[in-house]
């Protein structure tokens, strides 16, 4: 299977892999990120670690207002 590595844009750090044996009706292509390469941030604290820009993309629980 043909597989096309992503990388990081400044560090060029490996991400994951495309490949082309995705959803046909989503445009064929299907990500495989590796997870270790991720940073999860809570919806609540995104203003604060310089996420602010895609607060309006998550929906706040209580539990998170109370925090």
């Amino acid at each position: 299977m043909l597989r096309t590595e992503f990388l990081a844009v400044g560090a060029e750090s490996h991400l994951g892999h495309l490949f082309d044996d995705g959803p046909v009706e989503a445009g064929g292509q299907r990500y495989c990120m590796n997870s270790a390469s991720l940073r999860f941030v809570p919806a609540a604290q995104l203003e604060a670690e310089g996420y602010g820009q895609f607060r309006s993309q998550f929906e706040i629980t209580d539990e998170e207002k109370a925090s």
